[in-house]
């Protein structure tokens, strides 16, 4: 069956605690609404929240709602850098890139996109949490 257009509620789907603190709502992705080429979604950060380290398979971005946040980054041929993102300013990462996300102190949301590889987080968030946003998903 293909996707169809499918609006998401703030509380509709569950969130996962990918580390300490970080709480993350995979709002766009295969199992909530089918995505093919998209995943999407929310993260409250606490203000002790432990770092996150991620490897970008694809292009990613993020958007600071509110808040602050710290960002390290670097790739294989030595380019590094890091900054203070802040409310309202935004970040695109592209493939191949490691970084590390940290608390700047503060409570802090952002919103991200991760277009490129595949969409199911399934394999991010294991069987048990895959299902229930599966679950989520078909009752949107």
């Amino acid at each position: 069956m293909p996707p169809k257009v499918r609006k998401v509620g703030a509380q509709d789907v569950p969130s996962v605690e990918l580390v300490k603190g970080m709480h993350t709502r995979y709002n766009m992705c295969e199992e909530t609404v089918g995505a093919e080429h998209l995943r999407m979604g929310v993260c409250h950060h606490d203000a002790d929240m432990a770092d996150l380290k991620w490897e970008v398979k694809g292009e990613e971005a993020f958007y600071v709602a509110k808040g602050s946040l710290k960002l390290r980054w670097e790739n294989d041929t030595g380019e590094r850098g890091e900054t203070v993102l802040r409310a309202g300013d935004q970040v695109f990462l592209p493939g191949g890139y490691r970084y590390t996300m940290s608390s700047n102190g503060e409570p802090a949301i952002n919103v991200f996109a991760i277009a490129g590889g595949p969409t199911g987080v399934t394999r991010i968030v294991g069987e048990e949490f895959g299902a229930k946003l599966k679950k989520a998903g078909s009752q949107l």
